[in-house]
């Protein structure tokens, strides 16, 4: 089961149990929270089920801990022009938060409980 999120401009594919850096979420470390605010679900997959829907994707829920925020590699950034004497240095590190994925769940929808309910019904009369 995995699922891809987007959060900035960028798209990560996670597991349950795998550990990611994203960019800076507030929360204390240890503090566990729900990215299904933070982070939109582009698509989700458990084996034998895919969604794409927006709607039913928007129902997902990510539950993920808090382990550390620290900063990312640096950037250098350095720009010149040959033969003019300008040269300018900068560098730059972006706050992260590493967080490790608990669960990913996509609630159960009503139409297919009203379907097995019907068959078990059926089963018992």
């Amino acid at each position: 089961m995995y699922a891809i999120i987007r959060q900035g401009s960028k798209q990560y594919k996670i597991y349950e149990g795998q550990e990611v850096n994203l960019d800076h979420l507030q929360g204390e470390n240890g503090e566990s929270l729900s990215l299904q605010n933070q982070t939109p679900v582009v698509f989700f997959s458990s084996g034998k089920q895919k969604v794409f829907n927006s709607n039913d994707l928007a129902k997902i829920d990510i539950k993920a801990k808090i382990i550390e925020h620290h900063l990312a590699d640096k950037v250098n950034v350095f720009k010149y022009k040959p033969k003019k004497g300008y040269r300018r240095f900068r560098g730059h590190r972006q706050m992260t938060t590493k967080v490790m994925i608990e669960s990913i769940s996509l609630p159960k929808s009503k139409a297919r409980k009203s379907v097995e309910r019907t068959k078990d019904k059926e089963l018992s009369n």
